[in-house]
């Protein structure tokens, strides 16, 4: 009976301590109850928003066409409805009293009301995510979203931009033009009921539809500057592999392409599109590069 009494005072001692340790947080740090981050902010009039890492700054702003990143480039709008559901949705798990470690850099929000600087900063596995804002450090997450929270603040500019090239299919193009290189050229052209390739009444007029359908919210898989990849940069100015230059009636202007060889170990091509360069995959790049014998028979 005396050994099950003291039993039964070393299971309470221990239950104890470990509820001390559970209640009571390690020093330096707070444990508090979730909420969000931004919640005395009203993001409902939120109309810029700028971050600055690595020298680099994005600015986006709210404007009557959409946000415009730089005050002229049109935003990707999947990039920027995963920032701005971050930004309402992320939440305070802790409070550190002191920040001693590297900022990785600043984000600067406007409101209709007020504008909120802060700096954002990560461990040294980037497994956790802080918000400081002055003398307040912050660890931050957004539940569901297994990335870390600054991630998306370290995009490079050209990862803002609108991928978008054109939009059309087999029912507003009327004329696309592939000129090849080494190979021989083909244009399917909308005459008065169908399309003709080359002139000819094709015998298969999924193929054509299929190939036509393929430029429905064509997008680049990423825009690129002049300077950010120098093989790129040479590429440009060698002969191109094709161009495709594709006449859709919702275009003021006929769309031109130009396509580069893809370079060793790379499975993407550069593209141009007038000025601008933008990176293609080769699985989609092949496809818009047909052969007569996809259309006509011998």
């Amino acid at each position: 009976m005396k050994k099950s009494a003291i039993y039964v005072v070393v299971i309470i001692v221990l239950l104890m301590a470990n509820l001390y340790l559970f209640l009571v947080p390690r020093s330096g740090i707070k444990n508090v109850a979730s909420s969000h981050y931004f919640e005395d902010i009203d993001m409902e009039t939120l109309n810029q928003i700028s971050f600055t890492s690595a020298g680099k700054t994005v600015s986006m702003i709210k404007s009557k066409d959409g946000w415009l990143l730089d005050d002229s480039l049109q935003v990707d709008e999947g990039f920027l409805n995963t920032l701005l559901i971050i930004l309402n949705k992320v939440e305070t798990s802790k409070k550190i009293s002191t920040w001693e470690g590297v900022t990785l850099g600043e984000i600067e929000i406007v409101t209709a009301s007020e504008i909120v600087q802060l700096q954002y900063a990560t461990n040294l596995t980037k497994t956790k995510a802080y918000f400081i804002k002055g003398d307040e450090v912050s660890e931050v997450s957004v539940p569901g979203y297994s990335d870390n929270v600054t991630e998306i603040f370290e995009l490079h500019p050209d990862q803002w931009r609108d991928r978008l090239i054109l939009d059309a299919n087999w029912r507003t193009i009327q004329l696309v033009k592939i000129d090849y290189q080494s190979s021989r050229d083909i244009t399917i052209q909308f005459d008065d009921k169908f399309f003709l390739v080359n002139g000819q009444a094709s015998q298969d007029s999924v193929a054509i539809v299929d190939y036509l359908n393929q430029f429905q919210h064509f997008q680049a898989n990423e825009m690129i500057s002049r300077g950010r990849f120098p093989e790129f940069d040479s590429l440009v100015a060698t002969q191109p592999i094709a161009q495709l230059v594709i006449d859709n009636i919702n275009n003021k202007e006929q769309v031109s392409m130009k396509i580069f060889p893809h370079l060793s170990n790379q499975n993407y091509h550069l593209v141009t599109l007038g000025k601008e360069m933008m990176i293609i995959d080769a699985k989609r790049v092949n496809n818009l590069l047909p052969v007569i014998s996809d259309f006509l028979s011998d």
